[in-house]
Formats: structure tokens, sequence, C-alpha cells
């Protein structure tokens, strides 16, 4: 079985997103500097990956359109969209998205890319409504 290890991605600015990330989802920053091209770079560390980003003349505005969002476990969703809302990194009128064995909020980093924040109501459930999960 593999899981996320790191993302790694450019960014239009690196303090931005550092900014974002650290402020906005508790990551921690654990390195940054400039890169041998001249560009700003920092990574960022998550509870179990680590997130590279940096600037690069090869940025380019939605890099992925058919990338949807990355979506982040939490404990507790409504907590997180208040602290969220008051930090200004949510709109005022955002709500948690209600699903059967979810709730849900999304939010968008500086360069556009969405956020999924997950908090899992009944994931055995949900597993159990998977068409090839097995025990």
């Amino acid at each position: 079985m593999y899981k996320i290890d790191h993302i790694n991605r450019y960014v239009r600015s690196v303090d931005k997103t550092v900014t974002f990330y650290t402020q906005a989802l508790g990551f921690l920053l654990i390195d940054d500097g400039i890169k041998a091209d001249g560009k700003p770079y920092a990574v960022l560390r998550s509870v179990d990956h680590l997130l590279f980003v940096s600037e690069s003349d090869k940025y380019i505005e939605s890099q992925c359109p058919n990338f949807r969002h990355v979506g982040y476990c939490v404990a507790n969703v409504e907590e997180i969209l208040r602290d969220l809302k008051g930090k200004g990194y949510a709109p005022q009128e955002a709500t948690c998205v209600i699903k059967p064995y979810s709730k849900q909020v999304y939010i968008t980093d500086p360069d556009g890319v969405e956020i999924d924040l997950i908090q899992w109501t009944d994931k055995v459930d949900f597993f159990k409504t998977c068409k090839y999960m097995k025990d």
C-alpha cells in the first residue's frame, strides 16, 4: 500500500503560500531558501507528508485544469471552519457540506488549488458502499 510522502509544486508566491499553509492549515515551515536559479523555495510539514513549493519561470496558471483538489482529514470540520472564517481564509457565508458519510468544507489556497477538509462521520459504512472493497 502506498501513502503520500510529499507534494511538490510551483507557486506564484512562496511567501503567500507559506503564510496560507502555516496560518490556515497549521503546517510547519521546516526549510526555505533560494534555489540555484535564484528563485525562492520552502518546505512545509503536515502530520504525515511534506509540501515542497517553489517559484519558477515554469509556473503556469491552472497547471492541471483537470485536477480537482487535495483532501485533508480533520477531526472537527466545524471548528476548523470557524477558525478559517476568523482568519479570513474562508468566506463568512461558507458552510459545511454534509454527505452520508462525511462533513466537508472546501477552501482555496493563494494559487487557487482547492482543498477539501473532510471529517469522516462513518468511514466504515462508506467502505461498505464501495463496489470493490474487500474486508
